[in-house]
């Protein structure tokens, strides 16, 4: 196994970090690896997302986001690169992910500006993120999900760069 697909193993295995508060009706949880997009699903595949998104039935739907977002434009020009447009972020939450985690081996493809438009486009569609930060406090804190049924707390991490 390559050192960079390790990497990303353990990203996915340490990104689902979580804690659960005290609840009286039962919470469904769904857990998925990589999410490795590189376009709006919705435009690209549309007779999937229906599919994807009955499998996905939870309170709480969490994938690891493995890809930094690029503003249209914006390329990677040396290095690896595993870039997605933010429209994939409207395909991810149309199937019902509600919880990322952002700290996958690629989240550093685009540099500072990829870590910038990640967490902007994530903020601005609302959806709970935890593992990369303008701060190393940022980047480590916990995110909180509220749902009706009770909060979960999200840490994420990647090792392995």
């Amino acid at each position: 196994m390559t050192t960079s697909r390790l990497a990303a193993l353990t990203a996915t295995a340490c990104a689902f970090a979580a804690v659960i508060s005290a609840q009286s009706t039962p919470m469904t949880i769904v857990l998925t690896g990589q999410s490795m997009v590189r376009s709006d699903l919705r435009t690209t595949a549309p007779s999937a997302v229906p599919s994807i998104k009955a499998m996905l039935s939870g309170d709480v739907v969490f994938t690891n986001l493995e890809a930094a977002v690029a503003m249209p434009g914006e390329t990677i020009r040396e290095g690896r690169g595993f870039l997605t447009p933010p429209e994939s972020l409207d395909a991810l939450k149309a199937m019902g992910f509600n919880l990322l985690a952002l700290s996958g081996n690629h989240a550093f493809d685009l540099k500072e500006t990829g870590i910038r438009n990640t967490l902007r486009e994530v903020d601005r569609r609302g959806i709970v993120h935890s593992g990369t930060g303008n701060t190393i406090a940022d980047a480590s804190a916990p995110a909180y999900l509220r749902t009706s049924k009770g909060t979960i707390a999200l840490v994420s991490r990647c090792d392995g760069f």
